[in-house]
């Protein structure tokens, strides 16, 4: 019934040990049910998980955890989530099974190998959203004591949850070291703002993202964007509207234009309707949103220096469709927007951004290098701690301590 797994991505690690998944082997097994998060303000841990931010609670005298310094509760969220999701993939998988049989019943049995094979490839992608993040290697940098998720196994399905939160992560931190390089070779000025369309039905999400980026393509093609956008990054989210059954795409932009560019924010907020509204072929006015953000030559880019930039950031690469959504939507749905957003491109880059990423050699893949050092002071991570996830508990338990010599690391 069980399958013994060994990550082979924990390769530095010395030593194999086994690992046991609870994951079924056979496909007509019955589907788990959808696992829920736990509320609770907080968890408790091993006074040896020295590398939590803890505190004593007054009351009992045990060491309990921040809730919002924690980062085994935020895995431990967007993990349970995943197995919410990853149960909606089972549960479709058995609806296509008997849709099988009610096509051999009738002797269409060309349309049910084609339902059998769709079948096949929702309980494989069940499967690996199931056990993606089963196991986290955890460190501590012993110099500035940052703690570190090191190592983890991902499924980099896009709409799981948890590879979703790592992308967002990566995306975000890899945007702010472009601008860097940027501002340290010209002088630039940001914006970020927001464009629209009315929503679709769910048949016709597909051909509106295909027409959303048509129409981009047009409106960076007209003369004033052609000369003033140097550089641009671009995410598609997307909101579903429970009580229409609809689903709501758009985009969200950050634009670097030249430093001495006018700052007019009505002028430009009017331009990019205008141009949207036309790029799009539209006989209504959509609704944009635009903002200036601060100059990046103006004290830096550090969070200090431009909250405004890195708000802007976040709220950039935050996520394509919230995860609630994605579980309280109805089955028939849920496939729908699995099937229509298969092969699209949901970021994308131009201009001096994708030409600064080409030269960090950034992908835009989700990255699953086991990190071996601190990324703020580049000590060793020498003290690690592997966590296996209980799906009878829905938390991570602490699985076995690492303790590794410097003269190993990285070997």
């Amino acid at each position: 019934m069980y399958k013994t797994i060994i990550p082979k991505e924990f390769g530095f690690v010395k030593g194999d040990f086994p690992l046991t998944v609870e994951l079924p082997d056979n496909p007509d097994q019955k589907p788990p049910k959808e696992l829920k998060i736990k509320g609770r303000s907080r968890r408790r841990f091993n006074e040896n998980d020295v590398f939590h931010p803890v505190k004593v609670d007054k009351k009992t005298g045990e060491l309990v955890a921040k809730p919002k310094n924690n980062t085994i509760l935020a895995w431990e969220q967007h993990k349970a989530a995943s197995a919410r999701i990853a149960s909606r993939f089972y549960a479709i998988h058995h609806i296509l099974k008997a849709e099988v049989q009610l096509a051999h019943a009738s002797g269409d049995h060309a349309t049910a190998d084609r339902i059998a094979l769709d079948a096949t490839k929702f309980f494989e992608r069940g499967q690996r959203m199931y056990n993606c993040a089963s196991f986290l290697q955890h460190g501590k940098c012993p110099d500035c004591g940052r703690a570190h998720t090191s190592s983890a196994i991902l499924c980099r399905d896009r709409v799981c949850p948890t590879c979703n939160w790592r992308l967002s992560l990566q995306q975000a931190v890899e945007m702010q070291n472009t601008l860097a390089l940027i501002n340290d070779i010209d002088q630039y000025k940001a914006a970020f703002f927001c464009v629209t369309i009315k929503n679709c039905q769910p048949a016709d999400l597909k051909g509106t993202l295909e027409r959303m980026s048509e129409a981009w393509n047009r409106l960076l093609n007209r003369k004033k964007p052609k000369r003033d956008f140097k550089g641009w990054a671009r995410r598609v989210e997307i909101t579903y509207n429970r009580d229409t059954r609809t689903f709501h795409p758009h985009y969200h932009v950050i634009l670097l234009v030249p430093a001495k560019h006018p700052d007019t924010l009505f002028d430009m907020s009017a331009m990019i309707c205008d141009y949207w509204r036309n790029a799009l072929r539209l006989d209504y006015d959509p609704v944009t949103d635009f903002e200036w953000i601060e100059d990046l030559t103006a004290g830096g880019l550090d969070e200090n220096a431009a909250p405004n930039l890195h708000k802007a950031i976040l709220e950039t690469f935050k996520y394509t469709i919230k995860d609630n959504e994605l579980s309280e939507m109805p089955l028939d749905l849920f496939r729908q927007f699995v099937e229509q957003i298969q092969s699209k491109r949901l970021t994308s880059y131009g201009g001096i951004v994708k030409e600064a990423r080409a030269q960090l050699d950034y992908s835009d893949e989700l990255d699953q290098e086991p990190q071996l050092s601190c990324g703020k002071c580049a000590s060793p991570l020498l003290n690690r701690v592997i966590y296996r996830w209980s799906f009878a508990s829905n938390t991570y338990e602490r699985f076995e301590n690492i303790m590794i010599a410097k003269a190993d690391h990285g070997a």
